[in-house]
C-alpha cells in the first residue's frame, strides 16, 4: 500500500495524515490553528519525543508507549512548565499485566459494541500465513489490522 493511499484513508478517517520526514510540531500547529494536540501518543521513541513534545497544545498531555526507535532520553521537567505539560508512559510488561488485559479488554469489547470505536482490519490471514502478514507489517504495505483466523479442524 503506497504512502497516497495510507494518507487517503487517515483523511476518510477525519484525521491529518502526517509523513515522515514532515515537521511534526509545525503540521500539527497548521490543522489546529496554532493551538497543538491535546493528546499525543508516541509509539516511536527516542527519534520522535522532541517533536511529540513540540506538538503538543497549553495543558496537553504526551504519553509514550513504544520505543521502536531507541528509548526517549530523559525529560526537562523545567520545559514542561512553559505550556503545563502533562508526560506519561504506558506499557503491558507489568506483573499484574493478565489482571489488567481482562479489564482492557471488557472494557474495549464495550465500546465496540457501544459504535463508539471502529476497528479497520484491512485483511484477514489463516494462521499459516503468519509469515506474510508479517511481512507486511514490516514492509509497512498494510493499513490497519491484520487478523490471523486460527487453525479449525474440519471433523
Amino acid at each position: 500500500m503506497s504512502t497516497d493511499e495510507k494518507a487517503a484513508i487517515v483523511c476518510r478517517l477525519g484525521a491529518e495524515p502526517l509523513r515522515y520526514g514532515d515537521d511534526l510540531a509545525e503540521r500539527v500547529r497548521a490543522a489546529t490553528g496554532g493551538r497543538g494536540a491535546d493528546v499525543v501518543l508516541d509509539s516511536v521513541g527516542r527519534a520522535t519525543h522532541a517533536a511529540s513534545l513540540a506538538a503538543v497544545a497549553a495543558f496537553g498531555q504526551v504519553i509514550f508507549f513504544g520505543d521502536a526507535s531507541g528509548p526517549v532520553p530523559p525529560i526537562d521537567v523545567e520545559a514542561l512548565y512553559a505550556r503545563s505539560t502533562r508526560v506519561g508512559a504506558f506499557n503491558l510488561r507489568l506483573d499484574d499485566a493478565p489482571a489488567r488485559w481482562g479489564e482492557a479488554k471488557r472494557a474495549l469489547v464495550e465500546v465496540v459494541a457501544s459504535g463508539a470505536l471502529s476497528i479497520d482490519v484491512s485483511r484477514s490471514l489463516p494462521l499459516a500465513a503468519a509469515a506474510e502478514a508479517h511481512h507486511a507489517l514490516e514492509s509497512r504495505a498494510s493499513f490497519g489490522k491484520i487478523v490471523l483466523l486460527p487453525i479449525t479442524s474440519s471433523g
